[in-house]
């Protein structure tokens, strides 16, 4: 399914993975599904949600054909994973991580599960 639905797309997937292969890291055992994924922000890991939201929208939106072709294949799954950092601090030890309404919309109509990836604390260049 995931050859079949490539061949016929105008995305263009950062990695391909299939059932059966070595997955990553290696530690985890062969990879359990096949799939592959596609960068929609270009974003650097720990840019604003703010921002990798806009760029998402705007992604789909520029796609959408694509977005309703997957919809349509019924893969079992597929997720919008937004890479972040902890923005806890001693005074507000809980952060909030707002997506915007229209990205929640997008990601019903399409199917789409959201993650959050935490990468832990952002170092600022005046504590390195």
């Amino acid at each position: 399914m995931v050859r079949e639905f490539l061949s016929e797309s105008r995305l263009k997937p950062m990695k391909v993975y299939f059932k059966g292969e070595p997955g990553f890291p290696k530690s985890r055992g062969p990879s359990r599904v096949s799939g592959f994924n596609i960068s929609v922000g270009g974003h650097r890991v720990g840019a604003s949600i703010t921002k990798q939201c806009r760029s998402a929208v705007s992604f789909i939106k520029r796609h959408r054909k694509e977005f309703e072709r997957l919809k349509a294949y019924g893969f079992p799954s597929q997720t919008l994973d937004f890479g972040l950092n902890d923005e806890a601090t001693e005074k507000h030890p809980w952060p909030t991580y707002c997506l915007s309404q229209e990205l929640v919309a997008l990601a019903g109509l399409y199917n789409l599960s959201i993650d959050l990836s935490f990468y832990g604390k952002a170092v600022s260049k005046k504590h390195r």
